[in-house]
């Protein structure tokens, strides 16, 4: 993107091999952390509608979270409280959103280093939505619906849990000794569910850069979006970018892997998607085509 236009748009492959199924320009791909953004814009309008202050502490809403009196919205959004999963974590049969909470907390680690310094884990924004849902008494799904589908129109973003349609792409497992793709990802209902508002949404190009561009210039306040992304660590992570030169996030998971770059002022983006998620070479590319196009 370049001045808030298309610069330039490139597909190739399969959306699904077995259906032979091109990639096209509305293509969905599972966009996994880059999700964690989107969480953090509606916890920070839970704080504008006074609901809400970046020091309240998770003991307000899950007392039994490890070191809750704690642990604050502000450590949450930046990834800074010490709150883990345990290597083992299995997520449970799906009831609700707040059941897979309730879970999450229940299975929830502090981390050796503990609470301040910084430990990238979804944790943290499960709990979030967790937040979210007890302050407003609406789902995660309702919640994003009313933030972002329905006012900014989004015409190609679904939940991992829906029933797929053919537009929404199957990941694949990479095999880097034939930098092929090989058997396609197998995911479930409970695991879909268990990345509640931090890895559970697909999106097309154009409705990802809607979405990213609109929480740059009008989602937010420029009040609002100082707070909300000032880095809370030397890792440069706050509220769900990495705040650099430009604003970063980066989705791995389930055979996707996806970047986003995009400039302050939301006009200037590099978005890159892919459904056979094959690391550093994706990566590689991104920052090569980050540092040509965006200023």
């Amino acid at each position: 993107m370049h001045k808030g236009r298309v610069a330039g748009l490139y597909t190739h492959g399969m959306a699904n091999i077995a259906t032979r199924q091109p990639v096209t320009a509305t293509t969905m791909y599972e966009i996994d952390s880059i999700q964690k953004v989107m969480t953090a814009v509606m916890v920070m309008r839970q704080i504008r509608a006074g609901k809400l202050r970046m020091t309240t502490t998770l003991h307000r809403f899950f007392p039994k979270a490890p070191n809750s009196r704690g642990i604050t919205i502000r450590q949450l959004l930046d990834m800074t409280s010490g709150l883990t999963y345990p290597k083992d974590f299995r997520p449970a049969p799906y009831h609700d959103d707040l059941g897979v909470v309730n879970h999450a907390v229940a299975e929830a680690k502090q981390t050796a280093t503990g609470n301040g310094t910084w430990h990238y884990s979804g944790l943290n924004f499960v709990l979030l939505s967790g937040i979210l849902i007890k302050l407003t008494g609406q789902t995660y799904a309702q919640l994003f619906a009313t933030t972002f589908s329905t006012p900014l129109h989004l015409t190609h973003t679904r939940f991992a849990y829906e029933t797929p349609t053919a537009d929404m792409a199957t990941g694949y497992h990479f095999v880097p000794a034939t930098q092929r793709p090989g058997r396609p990802f197998v995911t479930g209902a409970a695991l879909a569910h268990a990345e509640l508002g931090t890895g559970q949404v697909y999106m097309d190009v154009a409705d990802l850069y809607r979405v990213e561009a609109a929480i740059q210039t009008k989602l937010l306040t420029p009040a609002e979006k100082q707070t909300l992304f000032t880095p809370g660590s030397v890792s440069t992570y706050g509220g769900g970018l990495y705040h650099r030169t430009v604003d970063a996030a980066n989705g791995y998971g389930y055979g996707f892997q996806s970047h986003m770059r995009i400039s302050h002022n939301g006009q200037d983006a590099v978005i890159v998607m892919n459904n056979s998620a094959m690391g550093k070479p994706l990566l590689s590319a991104t920052v090569q085509l980050t540092q040509m196009y965006l200023p």
